[in-house]
Protein backbone atom coordinates (compact mmCIF):
# COMPACT_ATOMS: atom_id res chain seq x y z
CA UNK A 1 0.00 0.00 0.00
CA UNK A 2 2.66 2.38 0.68
CA UNK A 3 4.41 1.66 -2.31
CA UNK A 4 1.02 2.76 -4.32
CA UNK A 5 1.27 6.44 -1.99
CA UNK A 6 4.81 6.67 -3.32
CA UNK A 7 4.23 6.02 -7.10
CA UNK A 8 1.09 8.13 -6.39
CA UNK A 9 3.03 10.59 -5.43
CA UNK A 10 5.97 10.69 -7.80
CA UNK A 11 3.92 10.49 -10.67
CA UNK A 12 1.95 13.99 -9.19
CA UNK A 13 5.29 15.17 -8.78
CA UNK A 14 6.25 14.51 -11.96
CA UNK A 15 3.16 15.76 -13.74
CA UNK A 16 3.98 18.97 -11.79
CA UNK A 17 7.15 19.42 -13.79
CA UNK A 18 5.19 19.68 -17.06
CA UNK A 19 2.71 22.37 -15.74
CA UNK A 20 4.45 25.87 -16.80
CA UNK A 21 5.10 28.55 -14.20
CA UNK A 22 3.28 31.72 -13.83
CA UNK A 23 4.67 34.72 -16.11
CA UNK A 24 3.91 38.10 -17.01
CA UNK A 25 1.51 40.40 -15.80
CA UNK A 26 -1.07 39.70 -13.03
CA UNK A 27 -3.64 41.24 -14.33
CA UNK A 28 -3.50 39.04 -17.53
CA UNK A 29 -2.79 35.77 -15.24
CA UNK A 30 -6.14 36.18 -13.85
CA UNK A 31 -5.57 38.47 -11.00
CA UNK A 32 -4.11 39.93 -8.03
CA UNK A 33 -4.92 40.66 -4.14
CA UNK A 34 -4.51 44.32 -3.13
CA UNK A 35 -3.81 45.65 0.59
CA UNK A 36 -3.03 48.68 1.93
CA UNK A 37 -2.43 50.36 -1.60
CA UNK A 38 -0.30 53.42 -2.04
CA UNK A 39 -1.85 56.77 -1.96
CA UNK A 40 -1.46 58.37 -5.39
CA UNK A 41 -2.51 54.88 -7.24
CA UNK A 42 -5.85 54.03 -8.86
CA UNK A 43 -5.75 50.90 -6.01
CA UNK A 44 -5.76 53.21 -3.20
CA UNK A 45 -9.31 54.29 -4.66
CA UNK A 46 -10.71 51.12 -5.52
CA UNK A 47 -9.38 49.82 -2.04
CA UNK A 48 -10.87 52.98 -0.27
CA UNK A 49 -14.15 52.87 -1.98
CA UNK A 50 -15.02 49.41 -0.17
CA UNK A 51 -13.79 49.99 2.90
CA UNK A 52 -15.26 53.40 3.28
CA UNK A 53 -18.51 50.55 2.48
CA UNK A 54 -17.72 48.89 5.37
CA UNK A 55 -17.20 51.32 7.56
CA UNK A 56 -19.05 51.19 11.08
CA UNK A 57 -19.96 54.54 11.06
CA UNK A 58 -22.30 55.56 7.79
CA UNK A 59 -21.39 59.14 7.88
CA UNK A 60 -17.94 59.11 8.27
CA UNK A 61 -17.97 56.31 5.56
CA UNK A 62 -19.85 58.66 3.13
CA UNK A 63 -17.04 61.33 3.38
CA UNK A 64 -14.67 59.11 2.83
CA UNK A 65 -16.04 57.95 -0.23
CA UNK A 66 -17.43 61.21 -1.63
CA UNK A 67 -14.15 62.71 -1.13
CA UNK A 68 -13.21 59.71 -3.59
CA UNK A 69 -15.42 60.88 -5.93
CA UNK A 70 -14.68 63.39 -8.86
CA UNK A 71 -16.47 67.06 -8.27
CA UNK A 72 -18.70 66.60 -11.22
CA UNK A 73 -20.59 63.58 -9.59
CA UNK A 74 -21.52 65.46 -6.31
CA UNK A 75 -21.64 69.16 -7.19
CA UNK A 76 -25.61 69.24 -7.98
CA UNK A 77 -27.80 68.64 -5.59
CA UNK A 78 -29.89 66.37 -7.48
CA UNK A 79 -26.51 64.49 -8.46
CA UNK A 80 -25.42 64.43 -4.90
CA UNK A 81 -28.60 62.67 -4.13
CA UNK A 82 -28.80 60.04 -7.14
CA UNK A 83 -24.87 58.90 -6.09
CA UNK A 84 -26.35 58.72 -1.98
CA UNK A 85 -29.39 56.65 -2.99
CA UNK A 86 -27.84 54.65 -5.83
CA UNK A 87 -24.33 53.91 -5.74
CA UNK A 88 -22.95 54.59 -2.08
CA UNK A 89 -26.13 52.51 -0.54
CA UNK A 90 -25.27 49.58 -2.88
CA UNK A 91 -21.94 49.95 -1.74
CA UNK A 92 -22.83 50.28 2.06
CA UNK A 93 -25.29 46.91 1.57
CA UNK A 94 -22.49 45.00 -1.16
CA UNK A 95 -18.55 46.01 -0.16
CA UNK A 96 -18.47 43.35 2.78
CA UNK A 97 -18.46 40.74 0.45
CA UNK A 98 -15.94 42.15 -2.18
CA UNK A 99 -13.72 42.63 0.95
CA UNK A 100 -11.74 39.87 2.43
CA UNK A 101 -9.85 40.11 6.09
CA UNK A 102 -6.93 38.19 7.46
CA UNK A 103 -4.09 38.26 9.91
CA UNK A 104 -2.83 41.61 7.50
CA UNK A 105 -5.77 43.03 7.08
CA UNK A 106 -8.25 43.65 4.60
CA UNK A 107 -7.39 42.74 1.07
CA UNK A 108 -9.54 43.21 -2.89
CA UNK A 109 -8.87 40.55 -5.63
CA UNK A 110 -8.39 42.29 -8.34
CA UNK A 111 -9.75 39.59 -11.23
CA UNK A 112 -9.03 41.86 -14.52
CA UNK A 113 -7.50 45.14 -14.78
CA UNK A 114 -7.93 47.38 -18.27
CA UNK A 115 -5.44 48.46 -19.40
CA UNK A 116 -2.65 46.18 -17.67
CA UNK A 117 -0.04 48.76 -17.19
CA UNK A 118 -1.02 51.98 -15.58
CA UNK A 119 1.62 54.84 -16.79
CA UNK A 120 1.13 59.12 -16.69
CA UNK A 121 -0.59 58.29 -19.93
CA UNK A 122 -3.10 56.26 -18.21
CA UNK A 123 -6.08 58.21 -18.16
CA UNK A 124 -8.94 55.54 -16.61
CA UNK A 125 -8.77 52.01 -15.59
CA UNK A 126 -11.59 49.55 -14.71
CA UNK A 127 -11.10 47.04 -12.52
CA UNK A 128 -13.54 43.84 -12.48
CA UNK A 129 -13.55 42.66 -8.90
CA UNK A 130 -14.27 39.27 -6.91
CA UNK A 131 -17.11 38.34 -4.71
CA UNK A 132 -14.76 36.98 -1.79
CA UNK A 133 -18.50 35.57 0.01
CA UNK A 134 -20.17 34.31 -2.97
CA UNK A 135 -17.22 33.58 -5.82
CA UNK A 136 -19.58 32.36 -8.42
CA UNK A 137 -21.89 35.16 -8.23
CA UNK A 138 -21.59 38.78 -10.23
CA UNK A 139 -18.20 40.15 -9.96
CA UNK A 140 -17.97 43.77 -9.28
CA UNK A 141 -16.80 46.60 -11.56
CA UNK A 142 -15.18 49.78 -10.75
CA UNK A 143 -14.41 52.38 -13.07
CA UNK A 144 -11.55 54.98 -11.94
CA UNK A 145 -9.79 58.09 -13.59
CA UNK A 146 -7.75 60.68 -13.20
CA UNK A 147 -9.63 64.12 -12.24
CA UNK A 148 -7.67 67.74 -14.50
CA UNK A 149 -5.49 67.48 -11.72
CA UNK A 150 -4.03 63.99 -12.74
CA UNK A 151 -5.28 62.36 -9.14
CA UNK A 152 -7.40 58.93 -9.12
CA UNK A 153 -11.17 59.31 -8.81
CA UNK A 154 -14.06 57.06 -8.60
CA UNK A 155 -15.75 57.38 -11.87
CA UNK A 156 -18.07 54.72 -11.45
CA UNK A 157 -18.73 51.10 -8.83
CA UNK A 158 -21.19 48.39 -9.79
CA UNK A 159 -21.62 45.78 -6.95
Amino acid sequence: MSVRRTAVGLLLLAASAWIPAASGDPAERGGFPVREPDDDTPFYVLYNALKAGVEEDEAKGLKLYLDLCPEDRKTAPEKLQELKSGEWSSLREHAGAYLAYDLHGFKVFVIKMSPGDVTQKTKKIYFTIKNQIEPDDRSGLCIVERDSKGRWKLRSMAL
